[in-house]
């Protein structure tokens, strides 16, 4: 009967224990989540991954108390992104139709041109050059830039980059990179028919269009395609504040995933300033912890498996950056520690560099991701 009393008063402890640890009322749902596009699909975040140079530049401000050296300025052309690494493997995947039998069919067609406008247009040789350049574009097109991009069109558009004007830029521009291989061979085809030398086109054309050089050539312009600019997308978050009222930029780095719900563990205000091709960046004094987001997840992860107890290095919201110019990372580290435990989480976030990591267990995942986030006003109907 001891036993069971001794368990009882620990049960009546744990559940005031618990209301002590949420000031006696329950977490609502947090305000403060991650999202990259609003309700009317305005841009209102950028995940920084995919600007790796800049990304490194935010993560040795972290490391260095965010001092005013680290990073200075978001340039014009300076933070580009290229295509991520999981599309180009689709791409190095899809190139396998790109096969020796379609470089033969081209070679024949190109051949069929170069022939028939080199006789039509006889004593015009820039004319039937450029006629035949023409035509040939429209082959490399049909037989195998179309297709190709038909295949990962869908790929494109969830990377954010298939809408029907970048899909029409690329299918230029390869095209032009495949043309300028073999427009040599095609001048030179060409004065040797108006000038009536014997020649096999075929066999020469053919030798040009190596199936291996095409599909290498093909792989190098996908590989440094550079899709966004940072400096325009913050241009469209700076125009969209102006349309959106009064809201503040944030730097968000580390984050936690609960229900589905992406939030900031911690953030800090910056300041960009536009000052011609390129804005002034310019941090907070204070960097804050998403105090209400941690608890509400504690709260509900608690509900879920029946953990006790809460996260101790969280207590205080607001960490002053000129009390930590020494151990800031080390403040920041013990904050992400304390979480990967209480969690269960299964491997450990080391915040000494930029590279992806992630820590889950079945109800929790945190990451050392970052964004460039910004927050409408609490009246504001749309939440960001």
């Amino acid at each position: 009967m001891e036993g069971n009393g001794l368990n009882y008063l620990k049960e009546v402890a744990k559940y005031f224990m618990d209301f002590l640890e949420t000031d006696f009322h329950k977490r609502k749902n947090p305000r403060r989540t991650i999202k990259q596009r609003s309700e009317d699909n305005l841009l209102v975040g950028i995940k920084l991954d995919k600007y790796p140079t800049f990304n490194d530049a935010i993560w040795k401000s972290v490391n260095t108390a965010f001092d005013s050296k680290a990073l200075k300025q978001i340039s014009k052309g300076t933070y580009k992104s290229k295509i991520p690494t999981n599309l180009i493997d689709l791409i190095k995947y899809q190139l396998r139709n790109v096969t020796a039998e379609k470089a033969v069919e081209i070679a024949e067609k190109i051949s069929n041109i170069v022939e028939s406008y080199s006789l039509t247009y006889k004593k015009d040789f820039d004319k039937a050059l450029n006629i035949a350049l023409e035509e040939s574009s429209k082959v490399i097109k049909s037989i195998l830039i179309s297709p190709l991009l038909g295949s990962i069109t869908k790929s494109l558009e969830s990377a954010g980059i298939g809408d029907e004007n970048s899909i029409y830029l690329m299918e230029e521009e390869l095209t032009s990179v495949l043309i300028r291989g073999i427009e040599s061979k095609v001048s030179e085809v060409t004065k040797m028919l108006i000038t009536g030398a014997a020649v096999e086109t075929m066999e020469e054309f053919q030798s040009v269009l190596d199936i291996d050089e095409i599909k290498s050539n093909l792989l190098s312009f996908f590989e440094n395609y550079q899709v966004t600019d940072l400096f325009n997308e913050v241009l469209e978050i700076t125009r969209n504040k102006n349309i959106l009222e009064t809201q503040e930029l944030y730097i968000y780095f580390c984050d936690i995933a609960f229900n589905n719900v992406r939030y900031p563990i911690f953030y800090i205000p910056v300041d960009l300033r536009r000052q011609g091709d390129s804005f002034a960046v310019e941090f907070d004094a204070h960097v804050y912890i998403n105090k209400k987001a941690l608890e509400f997840i504690v709260q509900e992860y608690r509900k879920k498996t029946g953990k006790v107890g809460n996260l101790k290095t969280v207590i205080d919201r607001i960490i002053y950056l000129a009390d930590h110019e020494d151990d800031f990372k080390n403040v920041v580290s013990e904050i992400i520690s304390e979480i990967v435990g209480f969690f269960e989480l299964d491997a450990s976030i080391e915040l000494s560099g930029s590279p992806a990591q992630t820590a889950k267990s079945i109800h929790a995942r945190v990451s050392n991701a970052s964004y460039l986030s910004r927050v409408l006003p609490r009246f504001h109907g749309r939440l960001s």
